[in-house]
């Protein structure tokens, strides 16, 4: 074998063995013993503090590694949205007082610089529609009752949606939940 050839192989090699290296992942020890492992798999958890009207999350370190494949743009948007959870509904409100639900859903865009109409059914017409299937963070999601966009939220992943209800004011709901499915309309993208 040439001298070249025995480089060439070389330098293949160092090469594969560092990208190999890079795609692994270090391993940490800690004194601490889990003794409940389905406590890791646990969803997100969130917990309003009403003394401090804060969020707490307890997440995993898949949930936490979901989060950073989430853009700073959608990460925005669930923040500003989750300040608001608490706040009571009322129809035509739009303060932390009461809030309706395109209320909600024009002050959270507001918050991170996109302006968007003010009710549900303007809503829906000023976004592109995309199939359920391709859902992202920050679509929005509508429903309809009586044959018209009554209701509209905001996607946050995992097939849940943040909202004003008006029987819970905001709130995250699972979108599985029966009259959800029922009155399901349409997804939009605002961007």
């Amino acid at each position: 074998m040439t001298l070249w050839r025995r480089y060439f192989i070389l330098a293949l090699l160092l090469i594969l063995a560092a990208f190999a290296n890079s795609c692994t992942s270090v391993v940490r020890y800690s004194n601490k013993t889990s003794t409940n492992t389905t406590a890791k798999k646990q969803r997100v958890r969130k917990k309003v503090d009403p003394a401090k009207n804060e969020i707490q999350d307890k997440k995993t370190g898949l949930e936490r590694f979901e989060d950073k494949l989430l853009s700073s743009y959608n990460k925005a948007l669930i923040h500003a949205a989750e300040k608001w959870i608490g706040t009571p509904y009322q129809y035509g409100g739009n303060s932390e007082n009461g809030i309706d639900c395109s209320a909600f859903v024009q002050n959270v865009y507001n918050e991170i610089g996109v302006k968007l109409p003010r009710t549900a059914a303007q809503q829906y017409d000023f976004t592109r529609k995309v199939n359920i299937g391709s859902r992202q963070v920050g679509d929005l999601v509508f429903f309809r009752n009586k044959g018209k966009v009554s209701h509209v939220g905001i996607y946050i992943g995992k097939n849940q949606m943040i909202h004003s209800s008006s029987s819970k004011g905001v709130i995250i709901t699972e979108l599985s939940e029966k009259w959800y499915t029922d009155k399901y309309y349409a997804t939009g993208r605002v961007y």
